[in-house]
């Protein structure tokens, strides 16, 4: 080798880590009589919007749950992992390696193994994620050929799979909530949706960024309208019941919420080492349309037992248990867990047998442990059931 060629390679930009999606868009995965999905949240470093919005830097909660995530990968057969987007603080090259790296012990993709199973993903694009990137070249060199062909040599942010369990189909549908960056694009996915709204399935699950209600303090429902119009082009071209849950994030906090019943949509909101927001228990989500909202009673209860061992182990101030309570000084107000002191992290376990469905909360523990704290079973009899 030349000492020129030589002197060219050493100067070139080391070339995108890339990983292996799950599915591509229109796929059909089959998966035997079981089917573990690991659902994440945000999971970037800290950015100039957290201070804005009150989020509060975790240090080492996004390392603990790869760590956890990968135990589980190993130990219980989780297949992929659904990356709700926001996971770089801004596109830059160095923050995509910086992903790969961090999420390098159970990712599959182009860099080589160190041991251990590793699993494909399922990424959805998040606001952060476009940060200084508006087409989304980044994320797209992360995750090669993901998303819809939408022709003229274009590829859409939103996409879909199925995956085959038992005797049932489940409809995996990808969707990006971020309307006013998509322009003219938003037209294209709300045109879209009807045609894989319908057709040979059973169920489906919905994965996007931006929440439609959140409790998060100073967090926003509904951004700019987008999740609330994609949900209701859905609901226009689907039937009744088929969607059973929605999976966001960007809301700085684990979130659960069954606004219309056991026999409703479950929505959940996820957050995994990206700073956290102060968590209400209950309040308001007007810019969804919702006048009164609280976090699922049972997934509430489960919180605050984590709280008070938190409150024990870390000896809070009695202002801030009577903040989470809503005691005290606080009486009368909104209960609220405060980030600084309590931060909601962890990753959800999302099951599928046959028909039925399992989504669990795992917590991150004032140890450092990782501990299921909640789960919520759905049948086609029962609906949503707390447990079991």
């Amino acid at each position: 080798m030349t000492l020129l060629l030589a002197s060219l390679l050493a100067a070139a930009p080391a070339p995108m880590p890339t990983h292996d999606l799950y599915a591509d868009d229109g796929d059909v995965r089959k998966a035997g009589n079981s089917f573990t999905l690991a659902v994440v949240g945000d999971s970037r470093a800290g950015s100039p919007v957290d201070r804005a919005l009150g989020r509060v830097p975790v240090a080492g909660a996004e390392e603990a749950i790869v760590a956890d995530i990968a135990s589980a990968v190993d130990g219980d057969g989780v297949a992929a992992v659904a990356l709700l987007g926001n996971m770089v603080a801004g596109s830059s090259a160095g923050n995509w390696r910086g992903f790969a790296k961090d999420w390098h012990s159970v990712l599959k993709g182009s860099e080589l193994s160190e041991g251990g199973t590793r699993v494909p993903v399922v990424p959805v694009a998040g606001t952060q994620d476009r940060s200084g990137d508006e087409w989304l070249k980044g994320w797209g060199g992360a995750f090669p050929n993901a998303g819809a062909d939408i022709g003229f040599n274009r590829v859409g942010t939103w996409y879909h799979f199925d995956v085959e369990v038992a005797d049932q189909t489940w409809r995996i549908l990808v969707l990006d909530s971020d309307r006013v960056a998509l322009g003219s694009r938003w037209q294209e996915q709300l045109e879209w949706i009807p045609t894989v709204a319908r057709g040979d399935f059973d169920s489906m699950l919905v994965m996007m960024n931006q929440p439609l209600i959140t409790l998060g303090v100073k967090q926003v429902s509904n951004e700019n309208e987008g999740p609330k119009e994609l949900l209701a082009t859905l609901e226009d071209a689907t039937k009744i019941g088929v969607v059973k849950a929605v999976f966001a994030a960007n809301a700085g906090t684990n979130e659960v919420f069954l606004p219309n019943g056991r026999f409703g949509e479950l929505y959940v909101n996820a957050n995994s080492g990206a700073p956290s927001a102060d968590q209400a228990r209950w309040g308001k989500a007007e810019a969804a349309g919702v006048d009164a909202i609280q976090l699922e009673p049972i997934f509430d209860l489960a919180l605050l037992k984590e709280f008070d061992k938190w409150a024990s182990t870390r000896e809070f101030a009695e202002t801030v248990i009577d903040h989470a309570k809503a005691r005290g000084s606080y009486e009368g107000f909104v209960g609220e867990y405060e980030a600084r002191a309590f931060p909601v992290q962890g990753w959800w376990s999302v099951r599928l047998l046959g028909a039925e469905l399992a989504v669990t909360f795992r917590a991150w523990g004032v140890d450092g442990s990782f501990r299921d704290i909640y789960t919520v079973n759905h049948t086609k009899k029962d609906g949503w059931k707390i447990g079991g």
